[in-house]
This record gives C-alpha cells, structure tokens and sequence, in this order.
C-alpha cells in the first residue's frame, strides 16, 4: 500500500497547532486508503494518543523554529541592520549549516527505516528554509527518493502586507528565493510541490 509521511519536527507534544494539524491530515490520509507515518521531535512521548496502527518515528533533533532562519517572526522587534548582520554573520551562518546538515541526517535516518516506494506521499509539514536546505542534501544524495512526491508547507512568512509592497521589502524574500532555486537546480527528477 501507498503511505502518507507526514513530517514535522516541530511536533513535541499535544499543545499547539502541530498535533492537531497532524492527526486531522493522517486521519484524511487514512480515509484516502494510504498508510499514516508519523515522523516527529525525539522529545514527542505522546504515542498512546495515536492510533495502533500508525507508524511513529521519532527521529528530528531540532525543530523549525530557529532564530537562524530568514523568517518575519524572528525579525519583529529587531531593527533591520541587526538583522542583517546576524544573517551574514560568521557564526549565523556556521549555524545554519549545522542546522541544514542535521536535518538532511535526521532525514537519512528517517527514509532509511521508512522506504519510499512509487506513490507515496510525503509531507514536510513546517518547513523553513533551513530544513528544506537539508532536505534537499539529502534528497540529492538518495536518487531512490524520486519515487515519491514531495509536498513542502512553508510556515514562516516572509512577506508583510500585500503583493504591491513586496518588491520594497527586505533582503529576506531574496535569500529564500535563492534557496528555492538551488534546490530546484539540484533536483530536477524529483517531484517537489510547494
């Protein structure tokens, strides 16, 4: 049978909006005839709350969340040149690529206990930039993840306001979107959905 991998390493416990949000998708997806995996944050002990026959893997070391992330919500109460420097700073960015290395391990991890087969559907469920850097180093080095489509739900802004005033904005949507395109480049046989 087909599966569904819903990924979220942000998912640590019952409280906030990750629990729900997965149970409500695996319960669609087993409705829909596809096999529930759950991938979550080590520190997730709320299994007995699931059902039997889903399968639960609690591998991410970290969560989205991160104030190395070019995100609106870390930027609020920061002035703009602070912000700036801290994405350009040397230590940010060691930071980030110990982020986006432990992610793409996490994800070797998961995928080599979850095999991905022909239709499956994976969804990475709170995504930032960080962790779909990750993502696609791992994807990259395992050509047997082509098989699957692969859904990405971004869940930082990185836009204020409206499409007008976009344009006029930080530095943040163009680091993104720099992201976006190596990542497109580096993968163009996999099936990403955004």
């Amino acid at each position: 049978m087909r599966q569904f991998v819903l990924v979220d390493q942000s998912l640590r416990d019952l409280g906030g909006h990750h629990y729900p949000f997965a149970v409500g998708v695996l319960k669609a997806a087993a409705a829909a005839g596809l096999v529930p995996v759950l991938a979550t944050h080590r520190g997730f002990r709320e299994r007995e709350h699931l059902p039997a026959d889903w399968q639960v893997h609690r591998v991410f070391r970290q969560p989205s969340y991160s104030r190395l992330t070019h995100d609106l919500q870390a930027e609020r109460g920061r002035s703009r040149l602070m912000r700036l420097r801290e994405l350009i700073g040397r230590g940010e960015e060691r930071g980030r690529r110990r982020h986006m290395r432990a992610f793409a391990a996490d994800c070797a991890r998961l995928f080599a206990e979850v095999r991905i087969a022909d239709g499956d559907q994976v969804l990475m469920a709170t995504t930032s930039e960080l962790d779909f850097a990750g993502l696609v180093v791992f994807l990259a080095g395992a050509p047997s993840t082509r098989s699957a489509d692969w859904h990405l739900l971004f869940h930082f802004p990185i836009f204020r306001g409206r499409e007008p005033d976009y344009a006029a904005q930080s530095a943040i949507p163009a680091a993104a979107r720099a992201v976006f395109r190596e990542a497109l480049e580096r993968l163009p046989r996999h099936r990403l959905h955004f």
